[in-house]
């Protein structure tokens, strides 16, 4: 059985979350690069995201994805929600694909700046090769 492409959990840690802020696009205030150690010809599927807080009295935390200069999806994603659910991971209607040339950044959005705990995100997707496209067709 071919266990190709296998399943890949990324984390990105954010330790004093009360710090982070909405920023602008270019700063990098409350940006964690997430390292996919992609090679060139492959592409990452993202699937779902899953939270953890170190304090359970939170509140107006939210997080985004960006995906080079883009924000995917196009609003911030709800950490309060993810929180409440039972196995606390937001699964993503379609997958969102990240080629091996693009940034993948998690920006965390504090509105409640009396949090002053840690995060952990955690993405889940999987790895795959680019098929070549056929020739001649």
């Amino acid at each position: 059985m071919n266990q190709d492409p296998e399943p890949s959990v990324f984390k990105a840690g954010f330790t004093n979350a009360s710090n982070y802020n909405v920023v602008a696009v270019n700063s990098e205030s409350g940006k964690k690069k997430v390292e996919h150690m992609l090679n060139s010809g492959e592409e990452l599927r993202l699937y779902a995201v899953h939270v953890k807080y170190s304090n359970a009295n939170v509140a107006d935390i939210s997080l985004e994805l960006w995906i080079g200069s883009n924000k995917v999806p196009s609003e911030a994603i709800d950490c309060d929600f993810i929180n409440g659910r039972d196995d606390k991971t937001y699964y993503f209607a379609c997958p969102i694909l990240v080629m091996s040339s693009q940034i993948l950044q998690i920006n965390v959005i504090n509105d409640n700046a009396t949090y002053d705990g840690s995060l952990v995100v955690s993405l889940t997707g999987e790895k795959r090769k680019i098929l070549p496209k056929s020739q001649g067709h």
